[in-house]
């Protein structure tokens, strides 16, 4: 009910590839890369905020829009996500 309220169609998620709790074969510490999934179902574009203090800046991995190429970089800020669109992106090392 909540996702068909007009300003409640979109969603982002983080990722955080330093706070996995399993552990390797050999009972090593498991870390990865950080992600933030966004996803926006609207039929407008939204401008979506990133956190401050998770990255400086952001990997492209996935642009469903086609508007930016993957391994394009972001700066932390806001992004505007197309109608209908998800993007996952990286933290930038």
């Amino acid at each position: 009910e909540d996702f068909t309220t007009g300003h409640r169609r979109s969603l982002g998620m983080f990722l955080n590839g330093e706070a996995i709790q399993g552990r390797g074969t050999r009972g090593q510490r498991v870390v990865d890369d950080s992600f933030m999934m966004l996803m926006n179902a609207n039929d407008e574009g939204v401008d979506w905020k990133l956190p401050a203090g998770l990255a400086d800046e952001w990997e492209v991995v996935v642009d469903t829009a086609g508007d930016k190429r993957p391994g394009t970089t972001i700066s932390s800020g806001s992004l505007l996500l197309p109608t209908r669109s998800t993007f996952v992106l990286r933290v930038s090392s």
